[in-house]
């Protein structure tokens, strides 16, 4: 009986087995830096719904890496209904980075600033959104000044680097330079 009750299970839940690493595979392909594998993995990851929210932001912070803007803010949207108050910060965090990109008009700007505020929100640790949020702040002051002026727009432009968790590649608010912006992994 019990032997029949646990072929019986294995025979169900077999179709799936492979997929249920796709997320871990991901995972490794993203610290890797190879981010067109771990999107894929990811988008498999997502056909069992183990955890979407943090499948999506994993998604999401891929396609960030991938120059995808808008698809990523899609997934990264959905990763914000994490349950855990890390991983919701971290999904505000890399809006804020899809949203403030280099062509970035006075509404994104206004909506990255948002992100990042909610993201200090969640953890008001994460220094590295108050600098992103600083760079907003400037850049949208020389939107309007420059609408002000008549004159064309000199923005600082941040690109998107990848950073991993634990890395000691956060930014430093104090140092001498202006810093990228800096998407962060989650469950990677």
């Amino acid at each position: 009986m019990k032997r029949t009750a646990v072929l019986l299970t294995l025979f169900v839940l077999a179709p799936g087995l492979g997929l249920w690493g796709q997320e871990e595979k991901g995972n490794r392909a993203y610290r890797r830096g190879e981010y067109a594998e771990a999107l894929k993995r990811y988008r498999e990851a997502l056909t069992v719904d183990s955890e979407p929210a943090r499948l999506q932001y994993n998604l999401g912070t891929t396609l960030l890496q991938l120059g995808e803007f808008l698809e990523a803010r899609e997934s990264l949207a959905e990763g914000l209904g994490a349950q855990a108050p890390d991983l919701r910060s971290r999904a505000f965090y890399n809006l804020g980075n899809s949203l403030a990109g280099d062509s970035a008009d006075e509404e994104e700007l206004r909506a990255a600033v948002e992100a990042y505020r909610r993201a200090l929100l969640l953890d008001p640790r994460r220094d590295e959104a108050r600098w992103n949020m600083e760079l907003a702040l400037r850049r949208l002051d020389e939107l309007k000044q420059d609408t002000q002026s008549g004159s064309g727009p000199e923005q600082q432009q941040p690109t998107a680097a990848p950073q991993g968790e634990g890395s000691g590649a956060e930014q430093d608010p104090r140092g001498a330079g202006e810093q990228p912006l800096q998407p962060q992994p989650g469950g990677v």
